[in-house]
């Protein structure tokens, strides 16, 4: 797909990719802001499009399917020790039912890392789980060997588990995040061409495709209306969607600066650095903030006294010779000047 949108190819009409690269190849799409109205994308949950669907703030993609980041707890284990899953963690801090994902640098972010080094460190055998790779979670999923699993949904993982919503900070709050998978049209074919893709976008995201797409094979839609259809909730499990809502969807600000995964690899790396204890946790959250942040002298001093006084030199310095200016024109003391003699011209 790269090296036909950085050719401008016309091969295809349409594109179908992951919500998190749409502010790479947004250059490449058709702007839909004209063809698609706005009570048409009022069906779409607003976070979905303005974070996975926008282009320099231009919708040029729309969403098909959604996956669900959600917490699979086992339910033999569960029912044997009589106990609940989880519905919410630590609640340290004041949280919203509609907070956003904290920033890096939040108190709940700190917390969250400084949780999970404690419990991969706990001497259990999660701290040698943590390392492995993908098909020691699928075997589990099989074998029920694990208590809780946190994982993309889908149906098929649920024979020993119940899915539920990650936990967040406190009761009602959701610690899930979801990613998107999109369609977009290319930009560099014909405008007749232009036409019928746009045509085929709107029969794939109609709210009918997007219905049968959920009963027949339970692929989660960004419609949210969808899940209050009980038709749609004899198939499906609309309270886990309702529990995760309002979406917080995956997004990367990272384009300027690093390919999304070479960014990812290298966040999941500083982050293994805080839990093997190489690095403190304010360091690494400043690695990280690092990876996409470009520096500037800042007069405010909550940021750094260096810009600040740098201002205060600087000033100082500009006045004093400013102000030697004058003695230009104190007789007293002109005598006493010597200027260069003119050699040129």
């Amino acid at each position: 797909m790269d090296t036909l949108i950085n050719k401008k190819s016309k091969k295809y009409d349409l594109y179908f990719y992951y919500g998190i690269y749409s502010k790479r190849y947004g250059q490449h799409f058709l702007v839909l802001d004209d063809y698609f109205s706005k009570d048409y994308l009022k069906k779409y949950d607003r976070e979905i499009i303005t974070k996975a669907c926008t282009y320099k703030n231009k919708i040029i993609g729309l969403p098909v399917t959604i996956s669900i980041d959600v917490l699979y707890s086992n339910n033999e284990l569960l029912e044997k020790y009589n106990k609940n899953i989880p519905k919410h963690g630590m609640n340290y801090y004041e949280q919203k039912l509609n907070s956003p994902h904290p920033e890096l640098e939040s108190k709940e972010t700190i917390l969250g890392l400084e949780t999970l080094k404690k419990f991969i460190n706990s001497g259990s055998s999660v701290g040698s789980e943590w390392y492995s790779n993908e098909d020691l979670l699928f075997n589990n999923f099989i074998t029920g060997n694990s208590i809780f699993i946190k994982y993309w949904y889908s149906k098929y993982y649920t024979s020993l588990y119940t899915a539920s919503a990650l936990p967040g900070g406190k009761k009602g709050i959701s610690g899930s995040v979801i990613s998107t998978y999109n369609i977009a049209v290319n930009k560099y074919t014909s405008k007749e061409e232009k036409n019928a893709a746009i045509e085929a976008m709107k029969y794939i995201s109609s709210t009918e495709t997007h219905k049968k797409f959920l009963i027949n094979e339970e692929i989660f839609s960004p419609i949210i209306e969808l899940y209050d259809d009980p038709e749609v909730c004899e198939f499906v499990n609309c309270n886990l969607i309702k529990s995760v809502q309002p979406f917080s969807v995956m997004d990367f600000d990272c384009e300027k600066t690093y390919d999304i995964s070479y960014y990812s690899k290298k966040y999941r790396s500083l982050v293994f650095e805080f839990i093997k204890g190489n690095k403190t946790i304010n360091e690494v959250i400043k690695d990280i903030v690092d990876l996409t942040k470009f520096y500037h002298l800042s007069l405010n001093p909550n940021d750094s006294l260096l810009g600040l006084i740098t201002c205060i030199v600087f000033c100082l310095v500009l006045f004093i010779m400013i102000l030697s200016i004058l003695f230009l024109y104190n007789k007293n003391i002109k005598t006493h000047l010597y200027f260069l003699k003119k050699i040129f011209g």
